[in-house]
């Protein structure tokens, strides 16, 4: 999938400048896409030139000029071509939590439970978020009954991915707290810690 299509959607789905795509996606949390405000202005260069898109100038008093982009008949006929398509393509799988923790030694173990107590604040902040952009959908009184069957299509994908992620971190969490614990130290309190750890390392030794 290529950041053109997502963009020809959101014109598709309503005119915007650059800037306005760009907080979509910052907002959204990743619903659809995750691009930085560089990545979007090129994107529309390339559109603008092969006619997929247009723009018009709105000037502004004491302010840059507003230039809003348009999906034009092209664009329509390319989004449709690619809706239509069988072939999905799966990205490649960037995870720095992953590495870190191919990467830590036994003495680093605590520096990796932070890391994974931030990374579950951050997914807590985008399920919030998800939650946040749900409600707006739905009070969006311009949206048709299929436009917002397909929205909440897609934010059940994405929150099921976050939620899926979030448990992932307490229990690996909770795992690697137990291994911290010497075995002739674990206190009562701990056994139903030091079991989960068991079964969460089982077939690793």
């Amino acid at each position: 999938m290529a950041l053109q299509h997502i963009i020809l959607t959101r014109l598709n789905s309503q005119e915007s400048t650059g800037y306005d795509i760009t907080k979509h996606f910052r907002q959204s949390r990743g619903v659809d896409w995750v691009a930085g405000h560089q990545q979007v202005y090129r994107e529309l260069a390339k559109l603008e030139a092969r006619d997929a898109v247009s723009h018009t100038v709105y000037p502004q008093d004491r302010k840059p000029d507003r230039k809003v982009y348009k999906i034009t008949a092209k664009g329509l006929e390319e989004l449709g071509d690619w809706v239509k398509r069988g072939q999905i393509c799966l990205h490649p799988f960037r995870d720095e939590i992953s590495a870190k923790i191919l990467a830590a030694q036994p003495d680093d173990l605590p520096h990796v439970i932070q890391s994974l107590e931030n990374l579950k604040d951050k997914v807590e902040a985008n399920l919030k978020q998800i939650q946040q952009t749900n409600t707006k959908w739905l009070a969006d009184k311009t949206a048709n009954s299929h436009e917002i069957m397909m929205k909440k299509i897609v934010l059940n994908r994405t929150k099921a991915h976050w939620e899926s992620l979030h448990d992932w971190c307490n229990e690996t969490i909770f795992a690697l707290r137990a291994v911290l614990i010497e075995p002739n130290e674990k206190p009562q309190q701990h056994s139903e810690c030091n079991s989960l750890s068991e079964s969460y390392f089982e077939g690793t030794r």
